[in-house]
């Protein structure tokens, strides 16, 4: 009785249904029990003809509050506020009103600036206008997967790297002024009253008298040295000293802030032998076909001005037939750097018909979304947890 062999991936992809054109290296022996481990790479192109529609979803923000009104706030591509040049005018208004009243310090005169941003979103419609982009247009374009698809072996190193960007920030030095304020107004008193007084002469005999005053209050003497240094008496560092005769020393407060998730990007090393003249024009073709669709191309309706984005690629891991569940899945990736040594074996070197005796392949992906919190628990929801995630 003969068995059945279960189809692998690779064969798959020659079904008419499919429709693929298979390009591979090495050309026999993946997806088989000696080379049951390699990487499928699939790609797909833009469609020029147009782009996701996304409905914008209303948020509230600081933005909202200064238009003091119930205008939605839109985020798209583009910031648009629902209500168009209404909104706009009652935000001009407002900061008009803002500077006019002591509240807002602006470089112009505050009736002219907000008259001015009052006059360009009336006349321009500028509210309007970005709203309908940003609600009309998403970040991805549509893409079709083209009828190619690229089978290499799994190379030595597979290392994926997850990044976030946190800076460092000193809360002393972020709430400034006010901060001091609150440290030192228990103890400063009435000691600086003049001397912050609008119009008022800070002499060296008042900054010394205050600062006699003040004893031994950490926050007290941080305001005096803060105003004497201010003054122009003393130099920078006053404060220091201050502070270093009671044994203290200003607490910067550090903390890490959230900036960014960082997009991974992953490095995959080939390094290929061709043993064959077919081999050696499979591997011309592969490399072809990653550097063909990792350029742009010229839009045919714009007269060269205008480029057609290049193609981005979808990556599976694969194990023998299926993919490989125990390694971090990636999404779509676009590819930033192709790297080809036609003489990774020492001195360059070719078979009769000038084919590279050997030939290192470095392609470099990046993926194009950042993985959130939410795309790991939707995953895990719709997958068995002993599966890899991303």
């Amino acid at each position: 009785m003969a068995r059945t062999r279960q189809r692998n991936q690779l064969e798959k992809l020659k079904i008419s249904g499919y429709d693929f054109e298979r390009l591979q290296y090495p050309a026999v022996g993946l997806g088989s029990d000696r080379i049951p481990n390699y990487i499928i790479f699939y790609i797909n192109l833009p469609n020029p003809a147009g782009y996701e529609v996304a409905k914008a979803q209303p948020t509230t923000d600081r933005l909202d509050a200064l238009t003091r009104g119930k205008t939605d706030v839109f985020y798209g591509d583009s910031l648009a506020i629902g209500g168009g040049a209404t909104a706009i005018q009652t935000f001009g208004n407002v900061v008009g009103q803002a500077g006019r009243t002591g509240r807002v310090n602006l470089p112009l005169d505050a009736e002219q600036f907000g008259e001015a941003v009052v006059g360009k979103a009336v006349s321009a419609g500028v509210g309007t206008g970005i709203a309908a982009l940003a609600q009309n247009i998403k970040k991805k374009p549509k893409t079709n997967r083209i009828k190619s698809a690229i089978a290499l072996y799994m190379p030595d190193t597979v290392f994926q790297t997850y990044s976030h960007d946190y800076d460092a920030l000193s809360v002393t030095a972020a709430t400034g002024m006010l901060g001091m304020a609150q440290r030192g107004a228990s103890s400063v008193g009435s000691s600086f009253s003049t001397a912050t007084e609008a119009g008022a002469v800070v002499t060296a005999d008042s900054v010394s008298n205050a600062i006699k005053s003040i004893g031994g209050s950490p926050g007290g003497r941080e305001v005096g040295g803060f105003v004497a240094e201010q003054s122009g008496l003393v130099g920078p560092g006053f404060t220091d000293l201050l502070l270093r005769d009671l044994g203290k020393a200003l607490n910067p407060q550090i903390e890490m802030v959230y900036k960014r998730t960082q997009n991974r990007s992953f490095v995959f090393d080939f390094r290929m032998q061709p043993r064959s003249r077919s081999e050696s024009v499979s591997i011309k073709n592969i490399i072809k076909q990653f550097k063909k669709f990792s350029a742009p191309s010229i839009a045919g309706d714009s007269d060269g001005a205008y480029f057609n984005i290049p193609g981005q690629f979808d990556i599976e891991f694969m194990f023998k037939s299926n993919e490989n569940k125990f390694i971090g899945k990636i999404s779509t990736c676009v590819l930033e750097n192709i790297d080809v040594n036609y003489s990774s074996a020492g001195p360059f070197a070719t078979f009769d018909d000038g084919a590279p005796v050997e030939v290192n392949l470095q392609l470099r992906f990046t993926e194009v979304d950042t993985l959130t919190r939410e795309v790991f628990e939707e995953y895990d929801k719709d997958n068995n947890a002993t599966e890899a995630s991303f």
